[in-house]
């Protein structure tokens, strides 16, 4: 069991020692004279380092705490920008729409479950308000799409460029993740005495990022998944049921499908595609904000390259000094 980084605990206690002890929380980057605190940046930081990979770099390389933290606060100053713009263009998200939002995307990513919202915020280390935060960030982005790509759309060839290149021919697969043996045998025959995949797959699943697909994986690619599961696809023909297949992340049903027609995935493809070209609008328009904006980084943190938008770490200081 990988404990967390010794670094980023005693920089937690060195920021609460700090914010008690005066009347202010120290700040790590202003924006327009609007503030940052540390504390966000070290919220955010002590997120990511729940991810194993990450605390153990973090322990083992002290620059990649640096350039994590440099990462961090370039997004919260963008989305400092990103909140100043969407005011000046009469944009106001309110609590009630937030929460609307995130009850939207419990159900649609997450079959409903609540119980699969607790535990991915406790898995994450993220409170309520941390999460709701970065669902009005959404959404703002979402508004904002609305104001700067209002009638944008995808050329046809592209829909179909797409589809050539990465389904054309290529077999689907989609898969049910079980937390034992017994229980994928028993989904298996469920599914094998005619009730719905898709319908046991928001009743069941582990792989909670797949519920809103039914399972679907997409276009099977070799070598794309963990090798037991590559080689249990492998094997199969289309329309073949297989599993249990024990994977580093459970027990595994899995349905390999006949390479879909053009028109069976092309409103996919184009959903895909439209979210793409709107995402790349707004990022284009917050680009040029951010070089009109004041931004001013504390001192630990880094500078501020208004040429790339973003903040230069400085490596000598992993841990800022409050």
């Amino acid at each position: 069991m990988r404990h967390p980084s010794l670094l980023l605990l005693a920089a937690a206690v060195a920021l609460t020692g700090c914010a008690a002890a005066g009347d202010t929380p120290p700040i790590a980057a202003t924006v327009d004279d609007t503030p940052v605190p540390v504390a966000e940046v070290d919220r955010m930081l002590a997120s990511l380092a729940t991810d194993p990979d990450v605390s153990a770099a973090i322990d083992t390389e002290p620059e990649v705490e640096a350039r994590l933290r440099g990462q961090v606060l370039t997004q919260l100053v963008r989305s400092t920008v990103m909140r100043q713009e969407a005011a000046e263009l009469g944009i106001d998200i309110d609590d009630e729409q937030v929460r609307a939002y995130v009850a939207e995307n419990v159900d649609e990513h997450l079959g409903g479950r609540w119980a699969s919202y607790e535990r991915f915020k406790e898995r994450k280390r993220l409170s309520e308000d941390d999460v709701l935060d970065q669902m009005r960030d959404d959404l703002y982005r979402n508004r904002i799409a609305d104001e700067v790509a209002p009638a944008v759309d995808v050329p046809e060839e592209r829909i179909r460029d797409v589809y050539t290149e990465g389904w054309e021919g290529r077999s689907r697969v989609r898969h049910i993740l079980l937390g034992t043996q017994e229980e994928a045998l028993t989904a298996r025959r469920r599914l094998e005495a005619g009730e719905d995949f898709a319908a046991l797959v928001r009743e069941l699943t582990l792989d909670e990022p797949s519920i809103d697909q039914g399972g679907d994986l997409g276009p099977w690619f070799p070598e794309q998944f963990d090798p037991a599961f590559d080689a249990a696809v492998r094997d199969a023909r289309d329309g073949d049921l297989v599993g249990p297949v024990e994977t580093q992340f459970g027990f595994h049903v899995i349905e390999r499908l006949a390479p879909p027609p053009f028109e069976a995935v092309r409103d996919e493809i184009h959903e895909v595609l439209l979210a793409q070209e709107r995402a790349g609008r707004v990022d284009q328009w917050l680009a040029e904000r951010l070089a009109e904006a004041d931004v001013e980084v504390a001192d630990g943190f880094g500078s501020w390259d208004a040429s790339t938008a973003a903040v230069v770490p400085d490596p000598a200081a992993a841990t800022p000094s409050s």
